[in-house]
Formats: structure tokens, sequence, C-alpha cells
């Protein structure tokens, strides 16, 4: 074979075997799982202000507003700030999700715990998506895709691939 052959053949090789490897215990994925969903609950849950901020465009209150207007801006703000900090609880629970498979060690409770992380993630990924498709140019959707949406679909890729082989090695989904 050619040297671009052998060295394509080297590459596939050592890739195969490093996937193999870094998901043969599930200890990466169910990490990696963990990490993403308690730093998305802090960031979430401690400074939802900044995150509604970010990604929602919320017209600034000018005191020759009237009343009602600036009553709805205030609440817009204060709903947002409410739904950032619920979703940061779901992360949350997700992190000690996979802070509690990393303990327990179970074939059973990994494999629920693998089930719940990659139908929440996917959800998630769904949910992203769905969001940037249906809005018409809206630039919440665009930054969140970009930059919630991305790391999403990495988890969801680390999940179903470490729930796949768990459920190769058991033989057994749920």
């Amino acid at each position: 074979p050619s040297t671009r052959d052998f060295m394509i053949g080297h590459a596939k090789y050592f890739a195969k075997t490093s996937l193999r490897f870094i998901f043969k215990d599930n200890n990466l994925p169910l990490l990696i799982n963990m990490m993403y969903h308690l730093i998305a609950a802090r960031s979430l849950l401690l400074k939802p202000s900044k995150t509604v901020e970010r990604y929602i465009t919320i017209p600034s209150i000018s005191p020759s507003s009237s009343l009602p207007l600036r009553y709805q801006i205030e609440q817009t703000a204060a709903i947002s700030i409410d739904s950032f900090q619920t979703m940061g609880v779901y992360h949350f629970a997700l992190g000690l999700l996979s802070a509690i498979a990393l303990k327990e060690r179970r074939q059973a409770s990994e494999r629920s715990a693998l089930l719940v992380l990659t139908l929440s993630s996917v959800g998630q990924t769904w949910a992203h998506f769905n969001a940037y498709w249906n809005s018409t140019g809206s630039r919440y959707t665009y930054k969140a895709l970009q930059e919630v949406g991305s790391s999403n679909v990495f988890i969801s890729l680390i999940s179903a691939i470490a729930l796949t082989k768990t459920v190769r090695r058991t033989g057994r989904f749920i």
C-alpha cells in the first residue's frame, strides 16, 4: 500500500481503538455528562439575569414609557429568569444522576442513568433545533443554538454511544 493509505489505515485503527478504550467502562461519558450538567446548572442557577441579558433582547425601560408597557417588560424579564432557574434545577438533577451512576457502578443503574441522560440531551437538542427552524430570524435562537446547542449535540452523541455500548454488553435496554 501507498504511504497515504498506510497512514489512513493507522489513523482509523487509532481512532477505533481510542473510542473503544474511552467508552469501555462508561466512566468518561458519565464524567463528561456530570461536568456539563453541573456547569450549566451553576450558570443558570447563580446568575440567571446574566443569561437573560445574553440570550434575550429585552428593550430598556425609558422614563417616558407607559405604565402597562413598563410592567410587561419587567414581567417578561422576571418570567425569563424563572425559566432559566428551572432549567438550572433540571441540569443539576441530571448532574447528580451522573454522579450517582459513577458512584454505584452497577450495570442496571448505569444503564438507566445513561438512558435518562441520552433521552434528556436528545430532547434538549431537538428543542434547540426546533426553536431555530421555527423562528423567523430571531437573534436569541441563533446565538443559543451556536453556544448551547452545539454542546448539547456533543453530549447527546457521547451519551448515545455509551448507552449503545452498555446495551450491547448487557443485552438489555431497560
